[in-house]
């Protein structure tokens, strides 16, 4: 991903390159911790139409609008929601996502990802359209929304740190605990590396792969 500008501000010749970076983060970090919630979610939802439009044939990912969601931490600034993923007009996955600001940097959380099991299908039909499967196709857009609205990082939730992961659902015959907890962590552990999550981070009891933008 290209470099981009901290602010549209430049470098006085009074201080050294890295005084004048220095200054830049700072007056950047005051602007982004003055930023309301509702205009980083605005920004992110415009940008989320024309990214999934982009990156998806077929198919869209959708949020619901501001005015249904509540703020879950106002101390953060944040708030958490779903967003769904659709191809050919059918349901095929959606992700647990929070956007917010916590010290002075703004953030999307991706806490959770989740198929629908009874369009299996359509998991390959997707595939063959896309060259991607749902999963990657999912989160790598959040990812591109989130670069292209001007957020700092990318959290990306450890599902083995997880109240899912811990108590999970069991749903089909001949399943066990063991098996579904093994095809969580295949999942997440795929979508990791293939949207290059390389750094990591612990937030109290949870555990997140992180993706910085320059």
């Amino acid at each position: 991903m290209p470099k981009r500008k901290l602010t549209k501000r430049r470098l006085s010749p009074s201080e050294t390159p890295a005084e004048g970076r220095t200054r830049l983060k700072l007056e950047r970090k005051g602007l982004v911790q003055r930023t309301s919630l509702q205009r980083v979610f605005t920004s992110f939802s415009n940008k989320l139409k024309s990214v999934s439009g982009a990156n998806i044939k077929n198919g869209r990912i959708e949020i619901p609008p501001f005015t249904t969601l509540s703020k879950f931490d106002v101390s953060s600034k944040a708030t958490m929601f779903n967003c769904h993923l659709f191809f050919k007009e059918s349901p095929l996955g959606q992700a647990r996502i929070g956007l917010g600001i916590r010290k002075g940097k703004k953030e999307l959380v991706i806490e959770q990802i989740q198929g629908h099991t009874t369009f299996l299908g359509k998991y390959r039909d997707f595939k063959e359209v896309n060259q991607k499967a749902w999963n990657v196709s999912l989160v790598q857009s959040l990812i591109d929304t989130a670069y292209k609205s001007g957020f700092d990082r990318v959290l990306f939730r450890d599902i083995e740190t997880s109240f899912d992961y811990e108590e999970p659902h069991v749903t089909r015959n001949g399943e066990t605990v063991e098996s579904v907890r093994r095809k969580m962590k295949a999942l997440y552990t795929w979508t990791k590396k293939d949207c290059n999550f390389t750094k990591d981070q612990w937030i109290g009891p949870a555990h997140y792969w992180v993706r910085e933008f320059p």
